[in-house]
């Protein structure tokens, strides 16, 4: 009689758990291709510069601060306003290594840098938190110029709501790196609409915004009265 053939125990592939971490696990073994399986909450484990930034739950709460440091590009953010183009990346311009800029049209209007999806969700945790920057204007600024009559950030819902803050600080007239920070919350001066004038906005209505965070707007334009400059950010923060 044939001897019968020894069993063979595979060993099963981990299955994707409804944890993050498990299922994190999972594709780092199984090494299926980026678009499947690369995002943000598996970052650490399967990094891949061109992985999407989105959790994979958009509506979830947002755990963990989002950062721009700007080591290895622009990181998608864009402008608005009267910029002569999009951000462009410099290597060696930051605080330290790597920053964006954007020039200026001098047409009169302001420009701002905006933030790419990965600013975009669920960021009730940000509340009674900091958004923080670095931020350095070019040429010297002239005091009669510096620009105070548009909000310095701007937030918005995916509904079109916004709510704004001003305030008379800014970057060093000296063209040095200034850390700026923006308290988020009721308390900080927020007001609601895009122009910084409307009333007071409240705890409610910071937190409705956030709740659906789909515009942040950083004022990178400080030197009105129709003149040039060039604004360089780096280092931001969005705390949760």
């Amino acid at each position: 009689a044939s001897t019968p053939a020894p069993v063979v125990q595979e060993t099963p592939k981990p299955s994707l758990s409804t944890t993050v971490e498990d299922k994190c696990f999972a594709i780092a073994i199984e090494d299926c291709s980026a678009d499947e399986c690369c995002n943000e909450n598996c970052s650490i484990l399967n990094p891949d510069p061109d992985c999407p930034t989105e959790p994979e739950d958009p509506s979830a709460p947002r755990c963990e601060s989002i950062t721009s440091d700007f080591e290895n590009g622009d990181e998608g953010w864009t402008s608005i306003g009267d910029a002569i183009d999009d951000p462009q990346y410099e290597a060696d311009g930051g605080n330290p290594g790597g920053a964006i800029y954007v020039e200026d049209i001098a047409d009169g209007r302001a420009w701002y840098f905006v933030a790419p999806i990965k600013y975009h969700g669920n960021f009730l945790g940000s509340y009674g938190k900091q958004l923080k920057w670095d931020l350095r204007v070019e040429p010297k600024i002239d005091p009669q110029d510096f620009i105070t009559w548009t909000p310095l950030v701007v937030l918005g819902d995916s509904s079109g709501s916004f709510i704004s803050f001003s305030t008379t600080d800014g970057p060093s007239r000296d063209s040095e790196w200034t850390s700026l920070s923006v308290n988020i919350d009721a308390a900080a001066g927020w007001r609601l609409g895009e122009s910084g004038s409307g009333a007071a906005a409240t705890e409610t209505d910071i937190q409705s915004i956030l709740g659906d965070l789909a515009v942040l707007r950083i004022r990178g334009e400080f030197i009105g009265n129709f003149k040039y400059d060039k604004g360089y950010m780096d280092n931001v923060v969005l705390e949760t």
